[in-house]
């Protein structure tokens, strides 16, 4: 009976907030949920889907959604090459 507690514990802590994080297109908690602390898997489920994700499309309403394009717009990534792109190659006036 014991062996039951403990499965369905390793259920509610673990596996159903990673399934829903994965649901969510967070694989990056995922992953470090898996390797460090289960923490991030947490987190993961709980913060903001990210737009075409299966949470996404299916559970959020015009609100939710709206919040989650705003935020996943632009990825860090996209945001750092903005960056240095404009200290590099500043822009020129277009001549006419």
């Amino acid at each position: 009976m014991e062996a039951v507690g403990v499965i369905l514990t390793i259920l509610v802590v673990l596996v159903i907030p990673a399934v829903v994080t994965c649901m969510k297109n967070k694989f990056g908690f995922l992953v470090a949920g898996l390797l460090l602390t289960p923490i991030f898997i947490w987190v993961g489920s709980v913060r903001l889907a990210k737009p075409g994700s299966h949470w996404y499309c299916n559970r959020y309403g015009y609100d939710k959604r709206k919040r989650s394009w705003e935020r996943f717009e632009k990825t860090p990534y996209e945001v750092h090459v903005e960056q240095a792109r404009a200290l590099v190659l500043p822009e020129r006036p277009v001549a006419a």
